[in-house]
Formats: C-alpha cells, sequence, structure tokens
C-alpha cells in the first residue's frame, strides 16, 4: 500500500488501477483475470487460458486484458492523459516487460505490445508494478481468486497454440524415450558404466567436447536408435558386418583400418569403455574424427 501510495505521488493521481493474475488448473486449464479500479468503483474481469496454458502464459494474457481494459475505459472517458498502473504478482512478466518490445517472439508477446501501444498512443503513462502475492491485499486476492474461476471454464472454447502443441509433442517423445530406456533394462548398466560426475576438457573443442557428452547420455547420431537402445532389427557395422555397439565401435571393430587408428592413438593396450569416455576422451574424440564418424 505505501508503495502505491509513493507511486501516486511521484507520478499523479492514476486515472485507474488493474490488478492482474493468472491461474493453471490441473496443470492443463488456464485462466487470467483482471480488476479494474476506477473513481471508487470496481469491476473484475476473467478469461479462459485455454487447454495446457502455463503459468507465465496466463499471467502474460492477464496483464494484456488489464491494459486492454484500461484503453476502453480511457475511450469512454475520453481521457487522454494519467497514469494507468498495473499490478501484477508475476516477476517473470515483469522481466519480460523490461526486455522492451524487440524482445517479443510469440503471438502472446506481440499481442501484448499492441495492448501498450495503444494505451500510451492516448497520452497515459503505463506502470507495471509487481506486487508479491498472497500478501493479504484485498485486490490482488481478488483477482487470484477471479483467475482461479476462470481456469474452471470450458477451456476448448480457445485456440491451443501452436508452441504448445510442439511442447506437448517434445515432451510426449522425451516421455518415450525415457520409458523405453527403462523397459531395455540398460539404465542400470550404463548407470554403472559411467556413474559420477564427468571433467570438462579443455583441449577440446566445443565440436568434440558435444560430441564426447552426447555419445555418454546417449543423444548422440552414434548412440540413438541402435547404439544404446537395441532396436527392432540389429543394424550392422558396414566395415566387418558385426552388430553395431558404442563398444564395437571405439573397441571391438576388427577392421584392418579401424585397427590401426586405434593402435596409433592408444597403443597395444585399449582402455575400457568408461576411461575411453573420461579420462581418455580427447584421444576417443580424436578417433572418431579420424573415423569420419565426429
Amino acid at each position: 500500500t505505501n508503495t502505491l501510495n509513493r507511486l501516486c505521488a511521484k507520478h499523479g493521481r492514476a486515472f485507474c488501477m488493474v490488478f492482474t493474475d493468472g491461474s493453471v488448473k490441473d496443470g492443463k486449464n488456464g485462466g487470467s483475470a483482471a480488476i479494474l479500479l476506477h473513481n471508487g468503483s470496481d469491476a473484475a474481469y476473467g478469461i479462459s487460458g485455454g487447454l495446457y496454458s502455463t503459468s507465465y502464459k496466463c499471467e502474460l494474457r492477464a496483464l494484456r486484458l488489464g491494459i486492454r481494459l484500461a484503453t476502453r475505459l480511457s475511450e469512454r472517458k475520453l481521457a487522454s492523459q494519467g497514469m494507468v498502473l498495473i499490478c501484477t504478482d508475476s516477476q517473470s512478466v515483469i522481466r519480460k516487460m523490461c526486455q522492451g518490445h524487440m524482445s517479443a517472439a510469440s503471438k502472446d508477446d506481440f499481442e501484448l505490445w499492441q495492448e501498450v501501444a495503444s494505451l500510451t498512443g492516448r497520452g497515459h503513462k503505463l506502470i507495471v508494478q509487481y506486487v508479491p502475492s498472497h500478501c493479504g491485499y484485498k485486490w490482488n486476492e481478488k483477482a487470484d481468486q477471479k483467475a482461479k474461476e476462470a481456469s474452471e471454464r470450458l477451456a476448448h472454447t480457445r485456440e491451443t497454440d501452436i508452441e504448445v502443441v510442439k511442447t506437448l509433442v517434445r515432451k510426449h517423445v522425451i516421455r518415450s524415450h525415457l520409458r523405453l530406456w527403462k523397459d531395455t533394462g540398460i539404465t542400470k548398466t550404463y548407470r554403472e558404466l559411467f556413474a559420477g560426475s564427468f571433467e570438462k576438457f579443455e583441449e577440446l573443442d566445443r565440436k568434440k567436447e558435444v560430441a564426447i557428452m552426447r555419445l555418454r547420455v546417449g543423444k548422440s547420431p552414434l548412440t540413438c536408435g541402435y547404439l544404446l537402445i537395441p532396436p527392432v532389427e540389429e543394424v550392422p557395422c558396414h566395415l566387418c558386418s558385426q552388430p553395431q555397439t558404442l563398444s564395437h565401435l571405439l573397441r571391438e571393430c576388427q577392421d584392418g583400418k579401424r585397427i590401426d587408428q586405434r593402435s596409433q592413438i592408444f597403443g597395444s593396450s585399449l582402455p575400457s569403455l568408461k576411461v575411453l569416455l573420461s579420462t581418455d576422451a580427447c584421444k576417443t574424440a580424436q578417433l572418431l574424427e579420424r573415423q569420419g564418424t565426429l
């Protein structure tokens, strides 16, 4: 309350104040709300955020709703000056606003800055103020309750953003990969093989360091699919026709050219697979480079 009073003392009497908040129910349905205060009266507005909304998107849409309400009020009252104070409990939204309109990267971002331009174009000064959540402030609590009510509405009435669809697909692929990883029984083997943390190697450039790290975690084209997870059909080595595995690639291939390459780099005694991807990672990167698989 003291902060709000100081803002009004510094920038003059506020034309209106808006408290915004966003809410997500059960991690799926989202809702956004804004409480508009003007000349002693208040009005609460809420909108559905759609299916699979995130808290950030709901907070952003709530801020956009609040600015739009202030603009419409200004048009009705034929006002062209005065401070519009928006209060939100989302620090991420405030940081996004501080980055300016050039940081807009999504549809919600562009629509937000369009609303800002409409309001400031009428001569109003827009101030976005952070308000701690659940601190007992009346209007902030009311906005929170209105957002929760909005999240309970039918979410299918709002289109689902393409960014949300991409995120859902990405999460599904990751979950499927992890499920397959656990079901194959290889989890324990690789956890024992690569237990502990791996130090970074200053001798490796960025490309080689990334290649070694991907081999360790199974996210490399050399490991994903058939070197790390048993496939439906075995993929043979194109040099010796033996089943292609990570160990075969680095240690066991009996092709004469690869034997010579390993001997030149590691000598007669070849280290274990764990050593190849930890202590001797620099030599392993050199071997992959000579093989043309890096």
